[in-house]
């Protein structure tokens, strides 16, 4: 009996993998087969920024997308580096997400709100367009996963980034 379940967990643990996780950021938009295409914005710091110096989009916008893709079992590339030409990859269906301020794009399906805040008095909302070749069960994925992340959880992601010196000379208040 102790060989059987011996072998039984010898299989299970080959078997039952844990799902891959991440989010990357690559030059072209070709290459990523099981991955959802991002166009994210260069220049929100620290809400989405590309980083220069490790090449590739950091902020809180792709620390809230790995915890998706950890809970959801989605990978997630960014595209195009520091280029700020998201809106016409969205337009040309080059990619199944681009991160904007405005939910109204003619080219977007649906609109996911991932975070608001206050910038000169006034509300600011922040999220995920998904172009028309976004996959619905992807969507649904991504909103459940995003659900369970908590509220102390994603006040965390956005508090750790106080903590840091911008590369950007801009400087938070709190």
């Amino acid at each position: 009996m102790k060989k059987f379940i011996l072998l039984l967990l010898t299989v299970l643990a080959f078997v039952v993998q844990p799902a891959t996780a991440e989010v990357i950021t690559n030059q072209k938009t070709e290459g990523y087969a099981d991955y959802l295409y991002i166009a994210g914005n260069p220049d929100n710091y620290p809400i989405e920024y590309y980083d220069e110096d490790v090449k590739a989009y950091k902020g809180v916008i792709p620390d809230l997308l790995s915890e998706i893709s950890m809970r959801s079992g989605l990978n997630f590339v960014y595209i195009n580096g520091n280029k700020n030409d998201r809106f016409e990859m969205g337009e040309n269906l080059q990619v199944d997400i681009v991160s904007s301020l405005d939910a109204n794009t003619s080219y977007g399906k649906e609109y996911l709100e991932l975070i608001s805040y206050e910038q000169d008095g006034r509300i600011m909302k922040t999220g995920l367009v998904f172009t028309t070749i976004a996959n619905d069960t992807e969507i649904a994925a991504i909103k459940t996963a995003l659900n369970e992340i908590s509220p102390d959880e994603r006040n965390g992601i956005c508090l750790s980034y106080a903590s840091q010196t911008s590369k950007t000379g801009y400087k938070w208040l709190i």
